[in-house]
């Protein structure tokens, strides 16, 4: 697999422990686009903050994908959070209802390491 992040490319994951990879941050925050060695898709975004997480997957090209659906005690249902995508200047705002504990990111991450299908550690809601 391959992880892209704010701060790290890692060509391989083997050998690499994905819970210390996740919980990599610049000021408080990363993103982490994840792939299979040559194939762009599917891909998984995992854009984390703190202790929290988004979830997007994009099964092939030109597709919307799914996002995670979650439910995270203090944040305003209705509301949103902000997250960054692809530089610490780049600012994503987020409904709330998307996000998840970052412990359920790293099941989904790992999920997908073994294999290249949607995981099911989360439910998703299709765009």
């Amino acid at each position: 697999m391959i992880i892209n992040s704010l701060t790290n490319h890692y060509d391989s994951t083997d050998g690499l422990d994905l819970n210390l990879v996740l919980r990599e941050r610049i000021e408080g925050v990363n993103s982490f686009w994840l792939s299979h060695a040559g194939n762009k898709y599917p891909t998984l975004l995992i854009m984390t903050k703190d202790d929290v997480a988004s979830l997007h997957f994009f099964p092939k090209d030109r597709d919307p994908g799914l996002r995670s659906v979650g439910h995270v005690e203090g944040l305003d249902a209705g509301g949103t959070s902000v997250f960054y995508v692809n530089s610490p200047n780049e600012p994503q705002e987020i409904i709330n209802d998307s996000i998840v504990p970052l412990s359920v990111a790293i099941a989904v991450a790992k999920q997908f390491e073994r294999s290249a299908k949607l995981p099911d550690g989360v439910e998703w809601f299709a765009l």
